[in-house]
């Protein structure tokens, strides 16, 4: 009886080859003729940047950049949506296949953030207490948050600060401010902003005002960066 396979140790070591990470690749094409294979860590819009075997990071500009291939579904923003996809390698310039269908390399993005979560949050809270034990017993008290949650297309934003004052138990000082907006994120700088803006003086007449505002915006340095808004 014959053995099937003559080197069982020379079997196994070809199986786990085939199962690496060597064979489940992320490559792109360049413009060149030249192909880098690793692990797509980032795709911006500057620049793909590629994990490889012999290099931690590389940054491929895209104007470099033929086609591109995904070994593993991931999510990638698609025009702004995040979707979960495989990508092949097209033969034409500038573009890849998703399902099949062509599709311009410039509506993709990725992050590793994607895969992590929808959303990012970010924000504080701070809050200080005053008292000044003096002739006039001076207390005063400071709250003040800023939050932001922000995906592909949403950004919401809460400020809130409250200021409460005392002096010999008289009430000098009571007022509460409110901020929210919401940003619809058009592409990677340009978004529409609603705005609402609530403030409150709780001292003497009980006085208070609200405004809304809607219009426009301009950011300069992309995801979570200060914005220039018109309103």
């Amino acid at each position: 009886m014959h053995n099937l396979i003559p080197n069982p140790a020379l079997y196994l070591v070809a199986t786990l080859f085939s199962l690496s990470p060597l064979c489940l690749a992320d490559t792109v094409f360049l413009l060149n003729g030249d192909k880098i294979s690793g692990e797509i860590k980032e795709f911006n819009e500057q620049d793909l940047i590629i994990k490889t075997s012999y290099a931690p990071k590389i940054a491929i500009e895209r104007s470099a950049i033929l086609s591109f291939e995904v070994s593993t579904p991931k999510p990638w923003s698609v025009g702004r949506s995040i979707q979960d996809i495989s990508i092949q390698a097209s033969e034409q310039h500038g573009m890849v296949l998703i399902n099949h269908q062509q599709t311009p390399v410039d509506e993709l993005r990725f992050s590793q953030h994607y895969a992590d979560s929808d959303w990012d949050y970010s924000g504080s809270v701070e809050t200080s207490l005053d008292v000044t034990k003096n002739k006039k017993n001076n207390q005063k008290l400071h709250i003040k948050g800023d939050i932001t949650a922000e995906t592909l297309q949403w950004r919401h934003n809460i400020k809130t600060e409250v200021r409460y004052e005392t002096e010999d138990d008289l009430t000098k000082r009571n007022t509460l401010e409110g901020y929210y907006s919401l940003d619809y994120l058009l592409n990677e700088h340009w978004l529409l902003r609603q705005e609402d803006f609530y403030q409150e003086d709780k001292l003497g007449t009980d006085t208070h005002s609200y405004y809304a505002a809607l219009g426009p915006g301009y950011r300069f340095w992309g995801r979570a960066a200060t914005n220039s808004i018109s309103s």
